[in-house]
């Protein structure tokens, strides 16, 4: 079987790797949920880059949205005055 490297493909290509890591980390997180919940692991708080987070979901949604027709636009977070959390 002969892989597709147009540059369209690889763009799917892309996106699949990058599901695949996502898919692992939920699982990861849910594995460590079931920890929490059952007192063997202690809940951690750590600064994070909330455009950053927001921009990685989006990405999942822009290629449906030109399809529709739709204009999908993110704007950037202001900062927060939450601790560990930054619109940065």
């Amino acid at each position: 079987m002969k892989e597709d490297t147009s540059p369209a493909f690889r763009h799917y290509y892309a996106i699949m790797h990058r599901n695949i890591h996502r898919l692992t980390g939920l699982i990861t997180e849910l594995m460590d949920f079931r920890k929490l919940e059952s007192g063997s692991l202690q809940l951690g708080v750590m600064k994070s880059n909330l455009n950053s987070f927001l921009d990685e979901i989006a990405e999942e949604f822009r290629d449906w949205a030109v399809q529709k027709e739709i204009v999908f636009t993110l704007l950037p977070c202001p900062p927060l005055g939450i601790p560990g959390l930054t619109g940065k």
